[in-house]
């Protein structure tokens, strides 16, 4: 008798539609995965977290109406359990520091290759951290 796993559940978080919709796109052609919504902006994605209650979120970090950090402990206030992985344009130490602070369980560069973020989402779902070498870095120095 075999088990089927049932499929990871993610929210696409990014205030650009371009990078939103073709990075679901690409998501959801991995097996396994599933888009479950997407928001383009903080406040969307604290209140879709709340009511869809994903494996995990991805999460740019600036947003114009919410940022990344403040939308992430509004989620995690709400849901201790939530997994956030932060996915963004900026690695300097103080954008990893922040984003750890703020209770991200993941760090990731917009240039990463997809399969990384497939490994991110992965790791996150299984209750383990990702961080790209350049952000495990940052928060060790």
């Amino acid at each position: 008798m075999t088990t089927q796993r049932s499929a990871i559940r993610e929210l696409v978080v990014d205030d650009h539609d371009l990078f939103r919709v073709g990075l679901s796109s690409l998501l959801a052609g991995y097996e396994g995965l599933e888009v479950v919504a997407q928001a383009s902006g903080g406040r969307m994605a604290v209140r879709l977290a709340a009511e869809l209650r994903p494996d995990v979120i991805l999460m740019d970090l600036r947003m114009p109406d919410l940022s990344g950090p403040a939308a992430t402990r509004a989620i995690l206030e709400k849901d201790a359990s939530a997994r956030i992985i932060a996915l963004t344009v900026a690695a300097e130490e103080s954008d990893v520091t922040v984003a750890v602070s703020a209770g991200v369980c993941g760090y990731l560069i917009k240039d990463a290759p997809v399969d990384d973020v497939v490994s991110a989402i992965c790791a996150a779902a299984s209750g383990a951290a990702w961080l790209l070498p350049r952000a495990a870095q940052a928060v060790l120095e």
